[in-house]
């Protein structure tokens, strides 16, 4: 009875880590200009929010975070000790910056992967070698918008979108991915068409669209209002520093972002802030975990320096936040 909770715990201590790690990899947009700056204020907004639960609740969800919360801090080090095996590709005792940040790249590839392998089985519904647009748009949103019926009904309330607005969106994006110009997706540029900010040749179609998602006046700009609705969005604005946060973003936004201070941010400024020039997620979060766990700073860690910071490591990409701990060993 033991083993077999302690299996079912590990199965999902694998995929709660697995998703933690991959979505710092992947989240939306953060860093700066370049590399140093990037990596500066990618480090300072994690150490900032340094309440274990919190990274948890935005990273995972607050039902998974519960759950993981609710772990006695003994079985939550002893599955991720289990992790820290895998990580150590040469079984010397410790986790290189190489070894570390190999296995996050490996799982955010395999994320991708599982989530393209879902949404193309279920469009992929002749299962065929490619998928058609009057498939797609057939199994997405149903015959009628097939047909071009009722695609002036708003579809997405809180902006104001129309279904026509909505499936045009997507249209764009499908034929920025269908890189053989033959207006259908095989399996890998579907994974560019569902994964958009991890391939270089959809840059363009996702900073548009990311301005899109935060203009809220539609004149293709950032202002700076709309610029602290998406930095202050889920942030409670009421917070006694909330406005020395205010303050801090807006010389942000002043001095890093508005590169030649009109007040607001065209199409490629803010382009610079989505894809920041030289940034690299992973290496950064690499970066950070050593700057948390590598208290001997002998630059490698050991087994016990990741276990004593599991709350760090579950709050990181190199769990997949957490989703790796709820796989099982074979899985890995």
């Amino acid at each position: 009875c033991i083993q077999l909770r302690f299996s079912f715990l590990l199965n999902n201590f694998m995929r709660l880590f697995a998703c933690f790690l991959v979505l710092c990899v992947v989240q939306g947009i953060r860093g700066n200009l370049s590399h140093p700056r990037a990596e500066a204020k990618f480090l300072e907004d994690r150490i900032e929010r340094n309440d274990p639960h919190s990274h948890h609740e935005q990273f995972i969800g607050d039902e998974e975070a519960q759950m993981y919360d609710q772990l006695p801090p003994h079985v939550a080090k002893r599955l991720l000790g289990k992790v820290v095996e895998k990580i150590d590709l040469d079984s010397d005792g410790f986790v290189s910056r190489e070894e570390l940040l190999e296995w996050i790249e490996r799982l955010n590839k395999r994320k991708i992967h599982e989530n393209t392998d879902f949404r193309w089985n279920h469009y992929n519904l002749k299962n065929e070698e490619k998928i058609s647009w009057d498939d797609y748009l057939l199994n997405s949103w149903g015959r009628d918008a097939k047909e071009g019926i009722g695609l002036d009904e708003i579809s997405d309330p809180d902006r104001g979108w129309t279904l026509e607005f909505v499936i045009e969106r997507e249209r764009r994006r499908w034929q920025a991915a269908d890189v053989d110009r033959d207006g259908q997706l095989e399996f890998e540029e579907f994974k560019s068409f569902t994964e958009p900010h991890s391939f270089p040749h959809m840059k363009d179609i996702v900073i548009a669209d990311s301005m899109t998602d935060l203009d809220l006046d539609h004149d293709d700009k950032l202002t700076r209002e709309e610029y602290f609705a998406y930095v202050f969005r889920g942030r409670d604005t009421r917070a006694p520093d909330h406005n020395k946060q205010r303050e801090r973003y807006g010389k942000d936004f002043d001095e890093n972002r508005d590169l030649n201070k009109d007040g607001v941010l065209d199409l490629e400024e803010f382009g610079y802030w989505v894809f920041p020039e030289g940034f690299h997620r992973p290496t950064s979060e690499v970066n950070f975990l050593f700057q948390k766990a590598d208290l001997n700073l002998d630059d490698r860690l050991s087994h016990k320096e990741v276990v004593d910071n599991h709350d760090v490591f579950v709050g990181s990409s190199a769990t997949d936040y957490g989703e790796i701990l709820k796989r099982k060993k074979d899985e890995l």
